[in-house]
């Protein structure tokens, strides 16, 4: 079931922002509740999510996480995070794996595209996210 979450909600956020301009990528991202931003721009907060799901898929074909090259526009974001997400499904990955990837494109979405998400998925997304923070957490 967290598969085909995981898979719809790529997919529709890559509907979402698939059409976007450079100057729209380059926008600040929604600010959430409580919590720190990723980025100052959705394409930042894109291009972590890019990030997280490359090393997730890296987790679920046992193989070390590696950096994921800058693309060389912005308009590619949005198929970079829709082939991530398909790798993670094509390794056939561990359901705890899959949550966490879904957790990370609720969260992102919310940000870059402004989709409504259940507060207690944002916090669990919030607390298993790499780069985010609390507001009231102190740096490092």
């Amino acid at each position: 079931m967290s598969l085909d979450l995981l898979l719809l909600n790529t997919g529709r956020l890559r509907a979402a922002v698939g059409g976007w301009s450079a100057g729209r990528w380059a926008a600040a991202p929604r600010p959430l509740p409580d919590l720190l931003s990723t980025s100052t721009t959705c394409a930042g907060v894109a291009r972590h999510l890019v990030q997280v799901l490359a090393d997730l898929g890296a987790e679920a074909e046992g193989r070390p996480h590696r950096l994921v090259p800058p693309a060389e526009s912005v308009l590619v974001l949005p198929d970079q995070i829709a082939v991530m997400a398909y790798d993670i499904a094509l390794a056939e990955a561990a359901q705890d794996l899959v949550q966490r990837a879904l957790h990370e494109v609720l969260l992102h979405r919310a940000e870059i595209d402004a989709t409504r998400v259940p507060e207690e998925v944002l916090r669990r997304a919030a607390g298993a996210c790499p780069a985010r923070r609390r507001r009231d957490q102190p740096p490092g």
